[in-house]
């Protein structure tokens, strides 16, 4: 099998790592289209500003955003290879 090019959201928080893990097998959640990473840091930042807004988050807390996209490989167990040859897996 080969590795799968994909789209993976990362986060500045303790160092890069990937903003979002599946639940259910713990892997770095990846996407098809850059598109669709895209959307997905839009609809959490329209989220904090819903939360601002309804006083249940801080100005501070929720208006720095420090997420940027990557293209990564993902081997067929879901890890994800960045370009830098970083590699992430399973949580824990």
């Amino acid at each position: 099998m080969t590795n799968e090019k994909r789209y993976c959201v990362f986060h500045m928080a303790g160092g890069s790592e990937p903003a979002w893990h599946d639940g259910d097998t713990d892997l770095p959640i990846t996407y098809a289209t850059r598109e669709e990473a895209v959307e997905e840091i839009l609809t959490t930042m329209e989220e904090h500003i819903r939360q601002i807004r309804d006083g249940d988050r801080d100005f501070d807390d929720g208006i720095g955003f420090e997420d940027w996209i990557e293209e990564v490989d993902v081997t067929p167990d879901g890890t994800v290879i960045c370009e830098d040859g970083r590699t992430f897996g399973k949580r824990g």
